[in-house]
């Protein structure tokens, strides 16, 4: 606790220095702008080695009158440092690093506000590659920074270390607005679901083939009354680009000038505007071409952190392809939503197994949850819980990898491959959350993605399983990234837990690693 009061400290000291030092000294003031679309903009910084910016300085970009009277919806930062900034002996560990936060100028009050989300206003410009610099996305501006149109935005840089070194490489700033409506050139409503479980609805619009979706073309879901006034926690997209329209019928990978680009938006019913999903990579989702029995399913992870508290009533759709119309459409089969608890649940049974794993806490300002293994670890889930029917033969395998690959798993509480979790009896099952991944170090190969490990093939069910023995499922036949959290709700039926009910964590198809759990329940 100390130790986190002292680290809150030097952020709120290096915070209020930057602010000093952003509204003060400007290298210099980019007025030049393109824009990507009717709602974003974006700032190019002259140079494809990006713009210097030496530490304690910042750049300055001048928002467009046309745009000073809308609100954000979320920035985006490109940069770096380059490698002739570099000490000697300095890769392994880089002692003069630039770390960039983003202020915005309020022109109602003359004050420079930062970004800023539970892990801090900076961002670290790590060496990279002029061509392939770092990218971070700077969400949900109307929560981390305010509700107020900016009319001029600042980069500054907080060297640490020797400042000559500490010098960061700039290439590009861009930023999306908050929009009223979409310019579709048609528009088509759904309101019929399927309740799957207490938080998740689904609407299914063609499960076979998927229903064709044109660029510039919308469907939009309106949601049930009772699910209007929650926030959404995840969102599932199933879709795919017929193999029909490929490029390359032979190859599926290769690039394709007319690929199919999925815009998902949520309507916030506070003030009837609409919020993009993003993520650090992306912004519209990339229809991979499959076919109709393989269509993707695609989670939008952290909603929390990327709509915020908007108390949505809707959610769309829209290609924004750029190809070909006729070879740029995409075929949408599902949509799933999933809702925060209509109840906060009093009762929470949680496990961790991988250490610095931990999960989302809205009320404490930390939508996001932690991932304490995968990718970041070259493909380790160190104490996880391995699970599947293969488990076995797996750990073996993991034993005999070489010392710098190898790492523990846990043992001793999956019974068949699965896991059970004891429930008390009287209780509404209303959060259901599960920290796993599936990553197969054993290949010693990296994958498509450029991760070390095959990606798997696990499926992860969630049942409440009684003492009988019979099943009411909860969520079926998940698909396992990487790393990452699977989430369901209780019963779509109220139901009170009876003596002897427990839930069944059921892995098929491929083994995956559990880091932890959370169960969330209420007595009412």
């Amino acid at each position: 606790m100390r130790l986190r009061f002292m680290l809150s400290m030097i952020c709120l000291f290096c915070l209020n220095s930057a602010d000093l030092t952003a509204s003060t000294q400007p290298k210099t003031k980019i007025t030049s702008y393109r824009l990507i679309d009717a709602d974003s903009i974006s700032f190019y910084t002259g140079t494809s080695m990006g713009m210097l910016i030496p530490a304690g300085q910042s750049i300055e970009f001048a928002v467009p009158e046309k745009f000073r009277n809308r609100l954000p919806n979320f920035a985006r930062i490109r940069h770096r440092k380059d490698r002739s900034f570099l000490a000697q002996n300095a890769l392994e560990h880089d002692p003069d690093s630039p770390w960039l936060s983003v202020f915005f100028h309020n022109p109602q009050t003359d004050e420079w506000v930062a970004w800023q989300d539970q892990f801090g206003p900076e961002k670290r410009s790590a060496l990279a590659s002029p061509f392939y610099p770092k990218q971070n996305t700077l969400y949900n501006f109307p929560e981390y920074v305010g509700n107020f149109s900016p009319d001029c935005i600042r980069v500054f840089n907080r060297g640490e270390g020797d400042q000559t070194k500490a010098v960061a490489s700039l290439h590009g700033l861009e930023i999306y607005y908050l929009n009223t409506e979409r310019n579709c050139s048609s528009k088509r409503l759904f309101k019929e679901h399927t309740r799957l479980n207490s938080i998740t609805i689904r609407y299914v619009l063609d499960n076979m083939r998927g229903l064709a979706l044109k660029p510039a073309e919308c469907f939009e879901f309106e949601f049930p009354d009772e699910f209007k006034q929650r926030e959404i926690l995840q969102v599932i997209l199933k879709h795919r680009k017929d193999p029909a329209l490929a490029a390359d019928p032979e190859n599926y990978d290769v690039f394709d000038p007319n690929a199919a680009y999925i815009l998902c938006e949520a309507h916030s019913s506070l003030n009837n505007l609409w919020y993009k999903w993003a993520d650090r990579s992306s912004i519209a989702k990339f229809s991979e071409v499959r076919p109709p029995e393989n269509a993707e399913n695609e989670t939008l992870h952290n909603c929390l952190r990327t709509f915020g508290s908007i108390k949505a009533d809707r959610f769309r759709l829209t290609n924004v392809g750029e190809g070909d119309p006729e070879k740029s459409t995409a075929n949408i089969h599902e949509l799933e939503i999933m809702f925060a608890p209509a109840r906060t649940g009093n009762i929470v049974i949680e496990k961790i197994f991988t250490p610095e794993t931990s999960f989302s806490d809205a009320g404490s300002s930390k939508p996001v949850p932690l991932i304490g293994g995968g990718p970041r670890l070259g493909g380790k889930f160190p104490g996880a819980l391995l699970l599947g029917k293969n488990r076995a033969t797996r750990r073996q395998q993991l034993e005999g990898l070489p010392e710098e690959h190898r790492f523990e798993v846990g043992t001793g509480e999956d019974v068949d491959g699965n896991l059970r979790v004891a429930l008390p009896p009287g209780c509404h099952i209303e959060l259901v959350e599960t920290a796993i991944g599936d990553l197969d170090v054993t290949s010693l190969e990296y994958n498509k993605d450029g991760y070390f490990g095959r990606s798997g093939q696990a499926q992860a069910s969630i049942l409440l399983e009684s003492a009988a023995g019979s099943k009411i499922p909860l969520k079926m036949n998940s698909n396992v990234g990487m790393a990452g959290i699977i989430t369901c709700g209780g019963p779509a039926q109220d139901y009170l837990t009876r003596e002897g009910d427990q839930l069944l964590i059921e892995i098929s198809n491929d083994e995956a690693f559990l880091m932890g759990y959370r169960l969330i329940l209420s007595r009412y």
